[in-house]
This record gives structure tokens, sequence and C-alpha cells, in this order.
């Protein structure tokens, strides 16, 4: 097990190249999550696989739930600042999320109703969600 506490201390010693680093990481995560949303709703289909999304929205949202646990807890620049681009990329998930509902059906399911589909979706994160919980 390693201490959180020297991790955030050796990362305060780089900085700079974390900083530079993690939001040329940022960048190129929001500028593929905005494309993949022009394109989905141009083409009306969702642009990422089901799978993908569930595991993604569970545990960037998980961590987002955390808030206190990174700003009373560690209260750290580092925890904060990748909190805040945690919320962002949660908020595109849940894009992404709402993009399986309104487009999946028509290509994963075109037999069952929209209610049917809608609940099996939400059923699937919430099971992945129980899963990532419990593990």
């Amino acid at each position: 097990m390693y201490d959180p506490y020297e991790v955030l201390a050796a990362i305060d010693r780089h900085r700079w190249g974390i900083i530079a680093l993690c939001g040329f990481a940022m960048i190129c995560n929001y500028t593929w999550f905005f494309a993949a949303v022009r394109q989905g709703l141009r083409d009306r289909v969702f642009p990422i696989p089901v799978f993908c999304i569930f595991f993604w929205l569970a545990g960037d949202a998980s961590m987002v739930w955390r808030y206190q646990l990174w700003f009373t807890v560690f209260n750290h620049w580092y925890v904060k600042l990748f909190w805040a681009a945690l919320l962002v990329t949660v908020c595109c998930e849940l894009v992404f999320f709402w993009m399986i509902l309104r487009f999946g059906r028509k290509e994963l399911l075109p037999s069952w109703t929209q209610a049917q589909f809608s609940a099996l979706m939400i059923a699937g994160f919430a099971s992945t969600v129980r899963s990532l919980v419990v593990s």
C-alpha cells in the first residue's frame, strides 16, 4: 500500500510537468468527447459503446460523489483540480447516456418499446454502479 500524502508531496515536487501533461490529456479527452457528441447527434446514433459509458460514468461519478474526501480530508490542489476535470467529464458522460437512451433502441433492440429499452439501460447502469461499489 502507498501513503497518499507521499504521493501528493511527489506531485508537488513535479507540479508543472504534471499540470502540463494532465492538461494536455484533458484537452484531448474533451476534444474527442465533443466530436463524438457532434457526430452522434448528426448521425442520430450513440457514439460510444454502452459498456464504456456505463463503466466510465459509474467510476467517474463515484469520484465526483466523494467531494468531501477530496476537499476536506486531502485538501490538496491536485485532487481538487482532478475533481473539477471529472465533473466536466461526468457531464459529457451523462450526455452520452442520454444519447444511448435516445438513439440506442433503434440499433440494439428495435423490437422493444422505448420504455423497455430505457428500463434495461437504467438497470444495466445500476448493475455497473453496484459492481463498482461492492468491489
